[in-house]
């Protein structure tokens, strides 16, 4: 679909995963502040991510509604009308235009339901676009996310029912194939040919941050950024709250209703957020210990099984050695 005005122009679509350090690249990398990168609808003039906020980007084009829309109807989109609304967005003279937001992989308190739709959009607006796909391992990954979903959305099921719901409305519905990456992973390599897709382990970023960037630089074919601003880590989970909420997970039901409460809830935002501040507060630290440790166990008995053939296969689509990095992986 590209055309002689805009053979030159590079785009690059970062689809996540969720919780695997989309909110660094979003404030250090794809924030306005390398002079090549450019992030979609931002202007070729933007100022790099204000406050420290993390700079999510063009996933209104191919989710329905507006920016941050989490819905997909399947039957309802124009690739040619989202292309040229691309094309608008990146006018500004920026070498790469990035979209990016880890909902293009799909969420995981779904099970990443719709990221096979969204796939196909992106293949078929952007066929010429480079994809970088950032993973995590898969035990540090899940745990993560389950504790957004209590830290953060207020839920209240328990680990076992989050990982093996009976109730397909529920919501979340997590879907353990959600953590093999090389589905993924290799759909995008099929449709756009593996030297345009780049797909990362987060431990890599985590190891050295300056020789990840360079990497994703490289990709991009464009200068390695000379200082990234915002170092260290983001959006950091707090696994003290985490702990005293699984202890006590009553006090997620005085909260605002959300889908992860099942909508309902006795909506005192301002005593929810005393209580839980307190339960924290008064956590010992080998309570937390043991929390962890325990459902570290329980996600490590669910996922094993699945995830340690699998990375074998992802790992011969990332040139980075996976085992090295902390990921189960099977031998021989």
């Amino acid at each position: 679909m590209a055309d002689a005005g805009d053979r030159e122009h590079r785009f690059l679509v970062h689809l996540g995963y969720a919780k695997a350090g989309s909110s660094f690249l979003q404030k250090v990398l794809f924030s306005g502040a390398h002079p090549e990168i450019g992030v979609l609808g931002a202007g070729a003039g933007a100022d790099p991510a204000p406050g420290g906020r993390y700079l999510k980007s063009g996933a209104g084009v191919f989710l329905d509604g507006p920016e941050g829309a989490r819905h997909v109807s399947p039957f309802a989109y124009d690739p040619q009308a989202a292309r040229a609304r691309i094309l608008d967005m990146a006018r500004g003279g920026k070498r790469v235009s990035v979209i990016s937001n880890e909902e293009l992989a799909g969420h995981p308190f779904s099970g990443g339901v719709y990221a096979g739709e969204i796939a196909r959009r992106i293949r078929d607006t952007l066929p010429d676009a480079r994809i970088l796909i950032m993973f995590r391992e898969q035990r540090a990954m899940l745990l993560s996310a389950f504790a957004d979903f209590v830290v953060k959305s207020n839920g209240r099921a328990s680990l076992a029912r989050y990982l093996a719901s009976t109730h397909h409305m529920q919501v979340p519905w997590h879907q353990p194939d959600y953590y093999c990456f090389s589905g993924l992973v290799g759909w995008y390599r099929g449709a756009f040919g593996a030297r345009n897709v780049l797909a990362l382990p987060m431990e890599a970023l985590a190891r050295d941050q300056d020789a990840a960037l360079a990497e994703i630089c490289r990709f991009l074919e464009v200068p390695a950024l000379a200082k990234a601003t915002g170092r260290g880590r983001e959006n950091v989970r707090n696994y003290r709250s985490y702990a005293a909420l699984r202890c006590l997970p009553w006090i997620n039901a005085v909260g605002r209703p959300r889908p992860t409460g099942g909508n309902t809830g006795w909506n005192i935002p301002g005593l929810h957020e005393a209580l839980r501040v307190g339960a924290t507060a008064l956590t010992p630290r080998w309570v937390e210990a043991q929390v962890l440790r325990r459902d570290r166990a329980r996600i490590e008995a669910h996922l094993a099984s699945r995830i340690a053939a699998d990375n074998r296969r992802l790992q011969s689509m990332t040139g980075h050695d996976l085992a090295a990095l902390g990921y189960l992986v099977t031998t021989g």
